[in-house]
């Protein structure tokens, strides 16, 4: 037996061993992309869950602004009507 009888049945079975070595990589690495797709997915569902809130937080908030609008109107009209109610009676205070 030569040395090259020797060497080709320990050359197939690394070759073997690698292709095993690489099957069980590409598993792990498989299941390693299906568990980061399941997070990714949360995560989409978590943002887009936020987001719903936000944006009826936001309506909400508009609502009130507008309430807050209309009240501080009001508190001008009267406080206009108020001056100008101070001023008449100022006026007949000096006519008196």
């Amino acid at each position: 037996m030569s040395f090259l009888d020797l060497l080709g049945p320990l050359l197939f079975i690394i070759l073997i061993i690698m292709v095993i070595g690489i099957a069980a990589f590409v598993v792990k690495l498989s299941d390693a992309i299906d568990k980061q797709e399941k997070v990714i997915k949360t995560l989409f569902r978590i943002i887009e869950e936020n987001q719903a809130e936000a944006r009826n937080a936001i309506d909400a908030f508009e609502s009130t602004r507008e309430k807050v609008v209309s009240v501080s109107t009001r508190v001008e009209s009267v406080e206009f009507e108020l001056k100008g109610m101070r001023d008449k009676m100022k006026e007949v205070a000096l006519k008196k």
